[in-house]
């Protein structure tokens, strides 16, 4: 078993004030996608972008403990900003993540068989290789199931009001 600081799923490692997220961020040509996941509390959930700036403020708001680097087309900008804000940053080589389908049949799984639609993904979306690579990372640090995770869930800016790191940093 390996501790992670986005895998730690223990009470007593954990400040209960804040969230523990393991963050892993998939580009694919010029879409990006990042997926979180909260080991403790099972909650997953996928971001989508077309632009690296708005990727980096999405991610820098969930602050995530650890970042996955998925694959080789990371933005140079997202790179650099989670590799100097996140306490642990692990590249992902491109020839270790699930493609479209075997990722998208594997989540399936995970969720008991409820297909990828029904959670408003599709099967070849860069959410979905995100999700699954973030998922299999976990299970594999943690050696453990991750039985408790059974949805994930597509949220995007278009419903919410984003706020700045300065303002959040201020309220």
């Amino acid at each position: 078993r390996v501790l992670t600081p986005g895998t730690l799923a223990e009470p007593e490692l954990l400040d209960g004030k804040l969230e523990n997220l393991l963050c892993g961020v998939y580009w694919q040509g010029d879409q990006g996608a990042a997926a979180f996941l909260e080991v403790s509390t099972g909650a997953f959930w996928v971001r989508h972008w077309s632009d690296p700036a708005l990727a980096w403020e999405d991610i820098s708001l969930a602050a995530p403990r650890e970042a996955l680097l998925l694959g080789d087309q990371i933005p140079e900008l997202v790179r650099q900003r989670l590799e100097a804000s996140t306490s642990c940053t692990t590249d992902v080589e491109r020839s270790l993540l699930e493609g479209g389908g075997r990722a998208a049949e594997a989540l399936e799984h995970q969720f008991g068989g409820a297909k990828l639609r029904g959670f408003g993904l599709e099967p070849d979306d860069a959410a979905v290789v995100a999700a699954w690579s973030t998922l299999d990372y976990a299970r594999e640090a943690a050696r453990v199931e991750l039985a408790h995770v059974r949805e994930i869930e597509v949220r995007e800016s278009s419903g919410a009001v984003v706020l700045d790191e300065s303002t959040v940093r201020n309220l």
